[in-house]
C-alpha cells in the first residue's frame, strides 16, 4: 500500500529531505530553489505547448506546493496526536478496502467488454489489392537481386554494352520498386485502419446489461464480504471525505475496527468459488432488475432497494436466499460502481 505522503502526491525524495529538515517546521527555500532548477525547463516547454507564460506557471506551481506544504504539515498535526493519528490510519486502511473492490470493478468491467467485442469482430475480407501489390514488390526484389548477380558476381566477361544495359536496368527495377513498396504501405496502413476498427465494435444493449448485472452482482458480494463490523459503511465514509475530517472513534476502538479490517482481507484472500457466487447471484438480479426504456443498460435504482444476504446455490431455486438487506448499492455508490458500469 503507498505511503500516506504518496497518497498525498509528495516524492520520496521531497519526503526525505522534509524528514532530515525537520518534522513541523521546514525551511522550505533550499527546495523552492531545487523546484526552480529542476523544473525550470520542463515548465518552460510545457508552458509553450499549452500557450501559458513562465511566470504564470512558476505562479500555479508555488501555489500548488503551498496548499501541499499546509496539507502536510495539518497531517504530521494529526499523526502527532494519539486519537486522531489512530482515526488516520484507519481512514487509509479503509481507502484501501474501497481501492481494491474498486479496482476489481474495472477490471472486470474491461474484460467483459473487450471479450463481447473481441467475438463479435468480423474480419474484413482479404484485399486482392494488397496481394497483388505484395506479389508485384517480391517479383521486383527478385529481379534486383538477379541483375546485381549479373552484374557484381558472374564469372563470364561482359559483351559490348551489356554492362551499361545492366546498370540501366537496376536502375529502373529499383525505381519501380519504390513505387511499388509506396503503393504496398498505403494498402497496408487502410488494412490496419479496418482492423483497428471492427464491425460490431458496439455491444447490443443486451450484453450491456449483462455485463452490468454482474458488476452489479460483485459489488453487491464485495459489501457483503465487509458488512461485518459496518466495514463497509465505514469505507464508503472514508471514500467521500478527507483524512482531515475523519473519525470513526476513540483510538481504541479505532484498533479494534483496524484488527478486524486485517482479517476480512484476509478472509477475503482465502475466498473459494466467488465465481460461482457472483454468478448466481447475476441470474438472481435478472430476474428482478428493471429498466427505465428497452434502450437502458443500467436499471434504475428502486430495483435494487434490498440486498440479500445469500443467493440459493447451484441445485437450490433461485428464490432460496437469505435476509434482505435494506441497501442499495447502486444509489451509495459503493465502490464507486457507477464509474465501471456501461452506459
Amino acid at each position: 500500500m503507498a505511503r500516506w505522503w504518496e497518497r498525498l502526491g509528495f516524492g520520496s525524495r521531497e519526503m526525505k529531505r522534509y524528514r532530515e529538515d525537520g518534522p513541523l517546521e521546514r525551511d522550505w527555500s533550499a527546495h523552492e530553489a531545487e523546484v526552480r532548477r529542476d523544473r525550470e525547463q520542463h515548465v518552460r516547454q510545457e508552458a509553450a505547448v499549452a500557450g501559458i507564460s513562465d511566470a504564470e506557471k512558476l505562479a500555479q506551481m508555488r501555489s500548488d506546493r503551498d496548499r501541499l506544504k499546509a496539507r502536510i504539515a495539518a497531517l504530521e498535526a494529526i499523526m502527532a496526536d494519539p486519537e486522531k493519528g489512530q482515526n488516520a490510519i484507519l481512514y487509509f486502511r479503509l481507502r484501501a478496502i474501497w481501492s481494491m473492490c474498486h479496482r476489481d470493478l474495472q477490471v472486470l468491467s474491461r474484460q467483459f467488454r473487450e471479450k463481447y467485442i473481441s467475438e463479435s469482430w468480423v474480419a474484413p475480407p482479404v484485399n486482392p489489392g494488397l496481394q497483388a501489390a505484395e506479389a508485384e514488390a517480391g517479383e521486383l526484389r527478385k529481379e534486383i537481386a538477379r541483375l546485381q548477380y549479373e552484374l557484381h558476381e558472374r564469372e563470364r566477361p561482359f559483351r559490348k554494352g551489356e554492362q551499361g544495359m545492366l546498370h540501366a536496368a537496376l536502375i529502373e527495377t529499383e525505381r519501380r520498386l519504390t513505387e511499388a513498396d509506396v503503393r504496398l504501405g498505403n494498402l497496408r496502413r487502410e488494412m490496419r485502419l479496418e482492423v483497428a476498427a471492427p464491425q460490431g465494435g458496439e455491444l447490443s444493449c443486451n450484453t450491456r446489461r449483462a455485463i452490468n448485472t454482474l458488476l452489479i452482482a460483485l459489488a453487491q458480494h464485495f459489501y457483503l464480504l465487509y458488512r461485518e463490523d459496518q466495514i463497509a459503511e465505514a469505507a464508503l465514509s472514508a471514500a467521500r471525505k478527507p483524512v482531515e475530517e475523519a473519525y470513526f472513534g476513540l483510538a481504541e476502538e479505532c484498533l479494534r475496527m483496524e484488527h478486524k479490517v486485517r482479517e476480512l482481507i484476509a478472509a477475503a484472500g482465502r475466498e473459494e468459488k466467488r465465481h460461482e457466487m457472483v454468478r448466481r447471484r447475476a441470474a438472481y438480479l435478472h430476474t428482478r432488475l428493471r429498466y427505465a426504456d428497452a434502450a437502458s443498460a443500467i436499471p434504475v435504482a428502486e430495483s435494487l432497494s434490498t440486498l440479500p444476504t445469500r443467493v440459493g446455490a447451484a441445485d437450490e431455486p433461485l428464490s432460496s436466499y437469505g435476509e434482505m438487506l435494506p441497501v442499495n448499492i447502486l444509489t451509495r455508490d459503493y465502490w464507486d460502481l457507477s464509474r465501471t458500469l456501461l452506459p
